[in-house]
């Protein structure tokens, strides 16, 4: 019986602590699919995620490249990493692509992720920069 009770535990623990599990892609929201479409073509999937949890509804797509995507449960972006390359220009703020430009002329930016105070981001060379929602700068790591 202690034995049965001990698995049942571990069993219990195990599935609990799952955060995420592998998904098809035809399983992704039809705005992600779109999103990857226009701004990723002929990027490949390597694989996607989904939330496990019943309240983490968001989903992870790993392209073959390395870039990491993350999606909320209605296929709308929310972070960006291309780990060394630039996240494509059309998904940056004007404001925010003038500052970066106009301070770090010779880096990209190879991270996004929209918060709740506006937008995070790295620019290669590990420099990472806050923005407001209207665009302006917050703060840096420096």
């Amino acid at each position: 019986m202690l034995i049965l009770l001990i698995t049942s535990l571990l069993v219990l623990t195990g599935i609990v602590s799952l955060k995420e599990i592998m998904i098809p892609t035809d399983k992704l929201p039809a705005s992600a699919v779109s999103f990857l479409d226009k701004y990723f073509p002929g990027a490949t999937v390597s694989h996607a995620k989904k939330g496990a949890e019943p309240l983490n509804k968001k989903f992870k797509v790993f392209l073959q490249d390395g870039t990491e995507i993350r999606f909320n449960a209605k296929g709308k972006w929310e972070k960006i990493d291309c780990k060394q390359s630039a996240v494509p220009a059309a998904l940056i703020p004007t404001s925010i692509a003038d500052h970066v430009h106009s301070h770090f002329p010779d880096m990209a930016i190879v991270k996004i992720e929209k918060k709740r105070f506006g937008y995070a981001l790295a620019v290669s060379g590990d420099e990472e920069l806050k923005f407001d929602k209207k665009g302006s700068l917050i703060t840096t790591n420096e």
